[in-house]
């Protein structure tokens, strides 16, 4: 804030923005900026001695436009993932929907962006591929029914072959014989 204090100072003695800018050791394209801002503040040197840098920064650089429009027009993304899952829905139609009911609403491409994002956030559920070893395993009720052996590599030519081995066990168990 000393640099913006000193840029109204140099300003209001005359001083171009180049030679303010090279007395602040600042761009001159800054110096353009703060004068903007003072400009549009309607501030004038001296500055009322009571003006603390707080008061003076929330003068020049105040957000601009405050609370966004598009938080009251957030669509129900977990509604829209249900909903395409049905046939014949697909987010073009939804996006359509929204809009009639949030005229300022996201436009497409934007809604599109955002539903990838919100999918991108759920946890997967897709269920495990299993190779036939595993399946075997798995469907096996003890563990000592099968076992799965590797043959040495220098007895294997290109690739490993896994041999599987029926020990005795009934199968189907007892419990599940139809």
């Amino acid at each position: 804030m000393r640099k913006i204090r000193e840029a109204l100072r140099l300003h209001a003695s005359g001083l171009s923005t180049r030679k303010i800018a090279t007395s602040l050791g600042v761009g001159q394209s800054t110096v353009s900026e703060y004068l903007k801002r003072i400009e549009r503040a309607a501030l004038t040197w001296p500055l009322a001695a009571e003006m603390t840098d707080v008061e003076l920064e929330a003068l020049l650089f105040h957000p601009v436009g405050g609370a966004s429009r598009l938080v009251e027009a957030q669509p129900d993304w977990p509604v829209i993932h249900r909903e395409l899952k049905r046939p014949g829905v697909t987010l073009s139609l939804l996006w359509e929907e929204y809009r009639a009911v949030h005229p300022d609403g996201y436009g497409y491409s934007r809604f599109c962006d955002l539903h990838r994002r919100w999918t991108g956030r759920l946890t997967p559920v897709a269920p495990k591929v299993r190779g036939p070893a595993q399946r075997a395993s798995t469907m096996l009720p003890e563990s000592d029914c099968l076992s799965i052996t590797r043959e040495p590599r220098w007895r294997s030519s290109t690739r490993q072959r896994a041999k599987f081995v029926r020990r005795s066990c009934s199968w189907p168990p007892l419990g599940l014989r139809t």
